[in-house]
């Protein structure tokens, strides 16, 4: 089969009614250098594609491949802080905003929306959602929603609804229906400040904040905070994900980050913090019973990596920068071989 085409029912849709919206900052030579990349791959495995950049406008970009470039004035930013007085930006509403301004000037039927320092190394994705795009049960969207593996609460405590916003594909109306969200606010932020800021475990990242906006709306589901994570509410949180979404780790959907070369959510997922795996994805949420064997060793794997991983960072420190070296090294001989 052809995996430039996705069918569904009589319907047939190529490769070429897929509006790529890129996004994000876009102000220093590196940041410009990853965006080239990216878009020089979308431009290789997606040759027919529409490409559109979307980020601000006091952002140059130089020698970049893409059909449209969209402008967005800047916004003011929302910083939350930890328990430990760290600051963090909350990037949910630049991603709402320069998304939402790329969808506007596409002018194809099915719509990614990814970071700017994400490349290909394959058009995967597209045989995947079309193995796995419809819900027998679902009727609030067309088809389920492609990301990439997200954390499972399975592996990672307080991380309910934290879906990954790196990647997203699917319809353009599933798409416009995910990111219809209001602005995050500091006049809706809850609980006590420290240090003038309000705290995250009180709120919601980025992640939480976009899809459970989301589901709030179509499914009138809400929990408390970033740290809510009953026994109930992670079954519910499964049945969600079983229903909207199809979570595929970067290998199978054929992408890395030059940023963060497999690490956070570019990481295979038996090295990762906690992402699921496919066999997860598949006995968990498509609810695939031989796959539970699997699953089982696949998390039993994951659990050796992971103490080994960190004993490694603690222990071993100038060997874990080493390993950090290798895999950025790794990244840009792939980069190359793209451009």
């Amino acid at each position: 089969m052809n995996i430039n085409r996705v069918h569904k029912n009589n319907e047939t849709v190529i490769a070429e009614n897929i509006s790529f919206v890129v996004r994000g900052q876009v102000n220093t030579i590196e940041q410009n250098e990853q965006l080239k990349k990216c878009t020089n791959s979308i431009r290789r495995y997606f040759p027919k594609a529409e490409i559109i950049i979307s980020t601000w406008s006091d952002n140059i970009i130089n020698e970049c491949d893409y059909d449209k470039l969209v402008v967005s004035e800047q916004i003011e930013p929302i910083y939350m802080g930890f328990k430990d007085g760290r600051k963090k930006l909350i990037a949910a509403n630049h991603q709402i905003v320069t998304t939402c301004a790329g969808i506007n000037v596409s002018s194809r039927n099915y719509i990614v929306t990814m970071r700017a320092d994400l490349f290909f190394n394959s058009n995967k994705f597209i045989k995947f959602y079309n193995k796995y795009m419809v819900s027998s049960i679902n009727n609030e969207i067309s088809n389920k929603i492609l990301v990439l593996s997200s954390f499972s609460h399975r592996r990672v405590k307080n991380i309910l609804y934290s879906v990954c916003d790196w990647f997203y594909f699917g319809l353009k109306k599933d798409i416009i229906k995910l990111f219809d969200i209001e602005l995050m606010s500091y006049n809706k932020l809850k609980g006590n400040k420290i240090n003038g800021l309000y705290l995250i475990n009180n709120n919601f990242e980025s992640e939480q904040y976009i899809f459970l906006d989301f589901i709030k709306r179509v499914e009138g589901i809400e929990i408390e905070n970033s740290e809510s994570d009953s026994r109930i509410e992670r079954k519910v949180c499964d049945g969600v994900y079983s229903k909207y979404l199809i979570m595929l780790p970067p290998k199978l959907i054929g992408i890395n980050s030059s940023k963060m070369p497999w690490s956070g959510y570019a990481a295979p997922s038996i090295i990762s913090q906690g992402l699921f795996s496919y066999y997860e994805f598949k006995y968990i949420l498509l609810k695939h019973k031989c796959y539970f064997i699997f699953y089982l060793v696949e998390l039993v794997l994951w659990k050796i990596m992971y103490k080994l991983r960190n004993y490694i960072k603690i222990y071993f420190p100038s060997l874990n920068k080493n390993i950090v070296k290798i895999k950025r090294y790794l990244t840009n001989n792939t980069i190359k071989i793209i451009e």
